[in-house]
C-alpha cells in the first residue's frame, strides 16, 4: 500500500521547486531583456536637453562660390556635443523650412565637430572631420515660418535678388533616451532671385 501523505508531500515539494526554478529563469530573462533594450531604470540613458538661446554659437550660410543658395544655419551646442541645422529654401517666398539634429560622441573634440560643420557647406576640405553618431530630421510640422519682409535688393555677377528677413520657429521635439530639443525662434536672411 502506498503512503498517500508522503506522495503528496513529495509532489508538493517538487511543484514548489519547479515553480521557484521557473520564477528564477523568468526573472533572469526579464532582467537581460530590459538591460539589452535600455529599459532598466539603472541603464536608461536620459534624453539630452538641447536649448538654443541667443548665446548659442551659430553659423549662417547663404551663398556659395556660384552665388546665393538656400540659407543654412548651424547651431553648435558644444556641451551637449550636438548640432542643429535649419535649412530655409530660397526658391521663392514660401521659404520651405526643415531642421535636423546631429549628435556626436560625448567625448568628441569640438574642433572635429567644427570641421564637420564646415564640410557641410564647403568643398569638404577637412578629411579628418568627425561624423555624427546619429541624426534626426524633425517632422515638417515642427518647423514654421512666422513672418518675413524684404530688406534690400542685392546683386551677384549676373542677377538681382531680394534679401528677405525671415522669422521662424522650431517647436519642441525629441527622441526618447536620446535628446529633447526645446522650442526656439530665430531670424534668418534668405536671398531670393528677383523675377
Amino acid at each position: 500500500m502506498i503512503n498517500k501523505s508522503t506522495s503528496r508531500e513529495t509532489l508538493t515539494t517538487a511543484k514548489l521547486l519547479w515553480l521557484a526554478s521557473l520564477a528564477t529563469i523568468l526573472a533572469m530573462t526579464f532582467n537581460v531583456d530590459t538591460i539589452a533594450s535600455g529599459n532598466d531604470r539603472n541603464t536608461r540613458r536620459p534624453a539630452t536637453p538641447l536649448r538654443i538661446t541667443d548665446e548659442t554659437p551659430k553659423i549662417q550660410i547663404r551663398s556659395s562660390m556660384i552665388g546665393y543658395r538656400d540659407t543654412l544655419i548651424f547651431y553648435s551646442l558644444r556641451d551637449e556635443r550636438a548640432v542643429v541645422k535649419v535649412n530655409l529654401d530660397n526658391k521663392g517666398t514660401t521659404f520651405p523650412i526643415s531642421a535636423t539634429v546631429f549628435l556626436f560622441d560625448p567625448n568628441a573634440e569640438q574642433e572635429g565637430i567644427d570641421k564637420w560643420i564646415n564640410n557641410q557647406h564647403s568643398d569638404a576640405l577637412f578629411a579628418d572631420a568627425l561624423e555624427p553618431t546619429s541624426r534626426y530630421t524633425l517632422p515638417p510640422s515642427k518647423a514654421k515660418i512666422l513672418s518675413y519682409s524684404a530688406a534690400e535688393t542685392v546683386s551677384d555677377s549676373a542677377e538681382q535678388h531680394i534679401d528677405y528677413s525671415v522669422r521662424f520657429k522650431i517647436r519642441a521635439t525629441g527622441q526618447r533616451g536620446s535628446f529633447q530639443l526645446k522650442t526656439f525662434k530665430d531670424n534668418a536672411s534668405v536671398v531670393v532671385k528677383k523675377k
